[in-house]
């Protein structure tokens, strides 16, 4: 790289970044110190350049400096970084790189800042989702264990139930049973617990469940 080749780079970066060090431009430039030095003090004669010493300080150009006149404005950075969220990976890559070098110093602090705090959010997050399915687990299983202590012949009946077929005429029998035993109010509250005022309403697929609470309406007794 010629002198003027890379002093035209240092400036390149200069306007992209607005400030930057030169120990970071001497690394990038692959030179040293004192040569990143002699081009900012050569590039300062035609250039409206700021060097300032002490931490924080470096070189950067003037705040009225633009010489691009594409320079993106806020706006319009804003709409291509929400233009990533439908892009593919090549397209991704591609508005990057566009936003990061005609975004303006203090719209890319400002996507670094909002980066780090969905960054720190992302985070936040997923020790909440560990935290939480841990909690879940264990109380799934305290939950099993009440429900198998509290209703043991419920559960019971639901899984023989389940285990075959439970057919319109068996429903039928069960609550017919229940009927003449007297418990027609039961009958009723379970037809309609499950979806109907009479048998033909119910759904074929809740017979199962319905013939697991009959039975046990009719243990009880």
């Amino acid at each position: 790289m010629s002198v003027n080749e890379r002093r035209a780079e240092i400036m390149k970066i200069l306007v992209a970044r607005r400030q930057t060090t030169v120990p970071l431009l001497a690394q990038e430039l692959c030179v040293c110190c004192n040569t990143v030095r002699n081009d900012i003090h050569a590039l300062a004669l035609d250039y409206p350049l700021e060097t300032c010493s002490g931490n924080g300080g470096g070189v950067r150009v003037a705040d009225w400096y633009h010489p691009y006149k594409n320079m993106l404005t806020e706006e319009q950075s804003v709409a291509l970084e929400q233009l990533l969220l439908f892009a593919d990976i090549r397209q991704a890559e591609v508005i990057r790189q566009i936003l990061a070098e005609f975004s303006s110093q203090t719209y890319r602090q400002k996507y670094a800042n909002r980066m780090k705090t969905l960054i720190d959010v992302l985070a936040a997050l997923s020790d909440f989702v560990k935290i939480a399915s841990k909690w879940a687990e264990s109380a799934s299983k305290a939950e099993v264990e009440t429900f198998t202590q509290i209703y043991p012949q419920k559960e019971e009946a639901v899984k023989k139930a389940v285990e075959k077929a439970v057919t319109l005429e068996e429903v039928r029998s069960v609550l017919a049973n229940l009927s003449r035993s007297g418990q027609k109010e039961t009958v009723l509250k379970l037809l309609q617990k499950y979806g109907g005022s009479r048998l033909s309403e119910v759904p074929p697929e809740r017979y199962a469940a319905l013939f697991a609470d009959a039975q046990e309406a009719a243990h009880a007794e």
